[in-house]
């Protein structure tokens, strides 16, 4: 999912994406299935998921996005943070700027989950804070705000038929 949501950013097919990504995700689960019975059933299934999330999020995440954040600023690119002689590495998902040249953190994250629990979490996430820090460092100005857009994954339920 990573992968394709970063080639959305930087512009790339909808449909070269979904067919590389889908393939990519095809060949690694017959892989690691190819004994278990209904593999290539169950490699079919995540595949149409995967399909689903990206062709959703392009059509209708993505545009409310560009909206507010018109500029790509980086996809996914190494930044560096240091702090009393340590040094973190960070890959923040996508550096935005708003319409006011404001800078803005936005991480994707994907779960089956919508409990409210899950989603304070990442008020307190190290990841996000530590991350935050390498981006300012590295674009040498403040941001405005983090961003975590949630995806949410649908249960796989067993069909019987």
């Amino acid at each position: 999912i990573h992968d394709g949501l970063a080639a959305i950013a930087l512009g790339v097919d909808i449909d070269e994406i979904v067919e590389a990504g889908t393939e990519q995700l095809r060949q690694t689960l017959l892989a690691n299935t190819a004994s278990e019975p209904e593999a290539d059933y169950f490699a079919a299934e995540q595949c149409a998921l995967v399909e689903g999330l990206l062709r959703g999020f392009k059509r209708i995440v993505w545009p409310s996005l560009q909206a507010r954040f018109p500029k790509v600023v980086a996809v996914e690119p190494e930044m560096l943070y240091e702090y009393n002689g340590l040094t973190f590495m960070s890959k923040p998902d996508l550096i935005v700027e708003d319409i006011e040249g404001a800078n803005h953190y936005i991480e994707y994250k994907s779960t089956s989950s919508n409990k409210e629990q899950w989603i304070n979490s990442w008020s307190t996430a190290i990841q996000l804070h530590s991350t935050v820090r390498a981006v300012e460092a590295t674009l040498g100005r403040k941001h405005s705000e983090e961003t975590k857009e949630k995806m949410r994954k649908p249960k796989r339920v067993k069909d019987n038929n």
